[in-house]
């Protein structure tokens, strides 16, 4: 995770791409609550990354714990000599 230099209650997740088989079930729930909290603990107010635009099952997972997406934050990105899409989402850490 980076903080943001121009302000301090706000926090960028840096890309950390898994598939599915890669992880437990249950665990991106679990990482969430934790750094959430820390993340607020810490005084963020607003918490962003990235998402590959055709990844459905990141979409759904980051919708459902509060995250929207940014459409204007569409941009092109080079992976594995491919060009994707990514889309940054956001979510505010306030209740």
């Amino acid at each position: 995770m980076t903080g943001s230099p121009r302000c301090r209650n706000k926090i960028s997740v840096a890309p950390h791409q898994r598939t599915a088989q890669q992880l437990p079930q249950g665990i991106g729930s679990w990482l969430w609550r934790h750094a959430r909290g820390r993340l607020q603990e810490q005084g963020y107010e607003s918490v962003s990354l990235w998402v590959l635009a055709g990844n459905a099952r990141a979409v759904h997972f980051y919708e459902g714990i509060g995250f929207r997406a940014e459409e204007s934050s569409l941009k092109d990105v080079i992976v594995g000599g491919s060009t994707l899409q990514e889309v940054r989402y956001a979510a505010q850490l306030r209740d």
